[in-house]
């Protein structure tokens, strides 16, 4: 194979796991926000039944947030069982690179840096039927995930950017906001912006890889068909 292959699956890898990584993190910020709200409600009941005090609660805001902390918890195992695999993967490629490199070195006249990476076809080759044989095992939770990613980074972004605001005004000729008094938002508010870039740029880089592997996986299927075919023309 050639080298920009070992490249573009080695992007390939790079996004998916980066995605994996970030459903974990917006998994566990749904879930930390259910328990909080979950804990609020929770004090504010008891508040209200035990002493003068009347406080507004909503069982419906309480059975939300319960659901938004157990969908949370349950999509941090979901996208766990999908990084596993990946990360698996990954560090098997890594670790033949370094083999490759460590090989191709001769008589280490040269430094590592200037060799190009890339391992053997073969290698690469096993790697990629196994990224394939996890994508289509994992098929519909993958899409899911790629989609909670676009969806979690543009939360944020708005969330983030919110927060930051003291003044926001939107007129048919013009569009107003001042950051807030605090000077120490700004920071919180480029980072917040710089973690949104990353994952929908993460995001959309690997709906497209899934493109690709979905072509990859509907060629092998037809070309599977093709066989059976062939084979059971022979066997009559």
């Amino acid at each position: 194979m050639e080298q920009t292959a070992f490249k573009r699956f080695k992007s390939e890898i790079g996004h998916f796991f980066r995605v994996s990584i970030l459903n974990i993190a917006f998994a566990a910020i749904l879930m930390a926000f259910g328990l909080t709200v979950i804990v609020m409600e929770v004090v504010s009941m008891y508040e209200t039944f035990t002493t003068d005090l009347y406080l507004i609660y909503s069982p419906v805001v309480l059975f939300v947030a319960i659901c938004a902390m157990a969908i949370g918890f349950s999509w941090i195992v979901t996208s766990a069982r999908i990084l596993e695999g990946v990360e698996e993967i990954q560090d098997d490629l890594r670790k033949l690179e370094k083999e490759e490199r460590w090989e191709r070195k001769p008589n280490a006249q040269l430094h590592e840096s200037s060799l190009e990476p890339g391992i053997g076809d073969e290698d690469l080759t096993r790697l990629i039927v196994r990224m394939l044989s996890h994508y289509r095992d994992n098929h519909a939770t993958i899409n899911r995930m790629i989609y909670v990613c676009m969806l979690g980074s543009v939360t944020i972004f708005l969330l983030g950017t919110l927060a930051s605001l003291e003044f926001f005004q939107v007129t048919s000729t013009s569009l107003t906001f001042t950051i807030g008094p605090d000077i120490l938002l700004l920071p919180s508010l480029l980072i917040t912006t710089a973690i949104a870039f990353v994952s929908l740029i993460s995001s959309i880089y690997f709906y497209r890889f899934s493109k690709v592997w979905d072509e990859r996986i509907g060629e092998i299927d037809q070309a599977a068909a093709l066989l059976n075919t062939a084979l059971e023309n022979d066997g009559q």
